[in-house]
């Protein structure tokens, strides 16, 4: 069992590889040209309702799709942070080492990515789940999962899943946007929620599909909400919350209280 000065030593060290390291520096980007967010996706109106949540240049926000973030809106691939011993890991090992560690070391990093980047999630986000605690080893148990989908021309995401030959780019699909984050400023919330829009009885359907059943056998995790941040540049990072109310068996017993619960899972 690690000290408190142990973590936080911990969590000071995560920080300073992502925020200090000039390989994130990012040239400002104009309001116009290659890369950006089309004015036609419904992400566009909800971002310029958020502004003021966002770090932006002289006032004026572009908001530059993640997988065209280069000159001439080329993909830029990022470079995986550095773990002790070793600058360059792969992502493999950069995975296993933050496997075996607390958690909460995120936390940190994830307060001080607020205002947020003017980076739209776009194309796929290839990550793992870290943390050391029972819900972290429990959730990397549901097999083959490789990162997230992201469409930002219609603001739905999937979970990437991959098991031998099967490569499934569409499980337990949702839409994204900015909204309030459970505990601070905003973020970006990743909404799994049914919306049957049965009339009289679809709010009642809808809670059970998504509270009441086992999600990960109906292909659903309504009762789940992920919000997300871009650490810097290329890295981003989702912390998973319980909805109130959220029954189902999976991970572990739920959440039968009126609050949202953060379950402690950072991917």
């Amino acid at each position: 069992m690690k000290s408190s000065r142990g973590l936080a030593l911990t969590t000071l060290s995560v920080f300073a590889v992502l925020m200090a390291s000039s390989v994130y520096a990012r040239p400002a980007r104009q309001n116009n040209g290659p890369g950006l967010l089309s004015e036609d996706s419904p992400l566009y109106a909800k971002l310029q309702e958020a502004t003021e949540h966002f770090s932006c240049e002289g006032g004026t926000c572009a908001f530059v799709l993640s997988d065209q973030t280069g000159e001439n809106g080329t993909c830029v691939p990022p470079e995986i942070p550095r773990i002790p011993g070793n600058k360059n890991p792969t992502m493999q090992q950069f995975c296993e080492y933050h496997q075996h560690n607390p958690a909460s070391q995120w936390d940190m990093p994830f307060k001080h990515s607020y205002p947020l980047s003017t980076t739209v999630p776009n194309g796929n986000l290839i990550g793992c789940i870290v943390g050391n605690n029972l819900f972290a080893q429990e959730a990397r148990l549901l097999p083959g999962w490789q990162g997230k989908g992201y469409n930002a021309n219609t603001g739905v995401f999937t979970n990437l899943v991959q098991l031998g030959l099967l490569n499934d780019t569409t499980s337990y699909p949702g839409s994204f946007y900015p909204d309030w984050d459970p505990v601070e400023g905003v973020s970006w919330k990743l909404d799994y929620s049914t919306q049957s829009n049965i009339p009289l009885i679809g709010g009642v359907i809808d809670y059970i599909v998504d509270r009441l059943m086992p999600g990960r056998y109906i292909r659903n995790m309504g009762g789940f909400e992920d919000h997300m941040r871009e650490l810097a540049p290329g890295v981003w990072m989702g912390q998973v919350y319980t909805l109130p109310y959220m029954l189902s068996w999976d991970l572990a017993l739920g959440n039968p209280t009126p609050f949202m619960i953060n379950v402690g899972v950072p991917f």
